[in-house]
């Protein structure tokens, strides 16, 4: 089992990886609309889950919120910087 793990861990860094920052790198505000989104998700997961008292979902919202703020935020310290291209590059191909 850990050897097929390994194998999919392997190929999606090789793949998956560069592919997904690649594409990231080429449109910024397709990546900023996908984190708005995630914030909405979660905001109306914490919202609906209140009303009926479902503390793991509520913690799901908590997490989304915060995580896709945190991407958010990223994006746009990044972008005044003017290292958002660079940042990509590095993490596509880290070595």
């Amino acid at each position: 089992m850990s050897f097929l793990v390994s194998l999919i861990a392997r190929a999606a860094h090789r793949y998956a990886v560069p592919l997904f920052f690649r594409n990231i790198k080429r449109f910024p505000l397709v990546f900023a609309g996908v984190a708005v989104v995630g914030q909405s998700i979660g905001t109306w997961l914490i919202y609906n889950c209140v009303l009926a008292g479902n503390w793991p979902m509520i913690a799901l919202g908590v997490f989304e919120l915060g995580f896709y703020t945190g991407l958010l935020g990223l994006l746009v310290a990044k972008w005044r910087n003017g290292t958002w291209r660079e940042f990509c590059a590095q993490l596509a191909h880290p070595l």
